[in-house]
């Protein structure tokens, strides 16, 4: 009935047990829950993602019942190759299901760990926190760092440390992900997604999201049409 978490790089090794004992074991890349969590209401469960200590919290019988579905859930999505190999939708809408039972034990039980993050880690989680706000309208990086009352270069050194990625290229990433679902609804016209995220015009972000992904926007929505009707 224990939730762990585990930092990557970690090795573990069970020294003693009783009785039965099952694991339910995720893993996945900080590039992976960012492109797929980032967003003002999941913040909290970044923590879990971020931290760089072990983490270990009792979870009650309702807890371990919901993450254990989750769990089947999640399980299906990336064994199943009919499933996985297909649609990268389901696995980013059933990682988010985890996300937010983690949200949500997070708010339960902060008081019992808060103590564990560091000053760097608490630095980006804010910063992460502050991005998942402002992205649409502020897409520089000397913006984040002034709203931390940080230098530009100290900021980018501390993100790059946990994360791996400059304070930039999450900026981009962030954007290009919210583009991406804009461009799936057909609804939107590429004027009005430039103008959503702050373009000075449809041809600058045109210009911007093929430099990033190497398809104009209009490619990028003929292939997430013909992906739709193959499902």
């Amino acid at each position: 009935m224990d939730l762990l978490v585990i930092p990557s790089d970690s090795f573990c090794s069970i020294v003693q047990f009783e009785g039965k004992l099952q694991f339910y074991l995720i893993t996945f890349s900080f590039e992976f829950a960012i492109k797929n969590s980032l967003r003002q209401e999941l913040i909290e469960a970044l923590h879990f993602i971020i931290t760089r200590a072990s983490i270990k919290i009792k979870l009650d019988e309702k807890e371990m019942l919901i993450l254990s579905l989750i769990y089947k859930v999640l399980y299906f999505v990336t064994r199943d190759p009919a499933v996985s190999g297909n649609d990268n939708e389901l696995h980013g809408i059933s990682f988010n299901l985890f996300m937010y039972e983690l949200r949500l034990i997070y708010a339960k039980h902060s008081n019992d760990f808060a103590l564990q993050f560091t000053r760097k880690e608490s630095l980006i989680i804010r910063f992460l926190t502050i991005l998942s706000i402002h992205y649409r309208k502020q897409h520089n990086a000397q913006f984040y760092a002034g709203s931390l009352f940080v230098t530009a270069g100290y900021l980018n050194q501390m993100v790059k440390e946990i994360t791996g990625k400059t304070v930039k290229k999450l900026i981009v990433e962030t954007i290009i992900s919210e583009a991406e679902k804009l461009l799936e609804d057909p609804h939107n016209t590429v004027s009005q997604i430039a103008e959503d995220l702050e373009f000075t015009s449809a041809n600058s972000f045109t210009v911007f999201f093929k430099r990033h992904t190497n398809l104009s926007p209009s490619q990028y929505r003929l292939s997430a049409m013909e992906k739709n009707k193959t499902r």
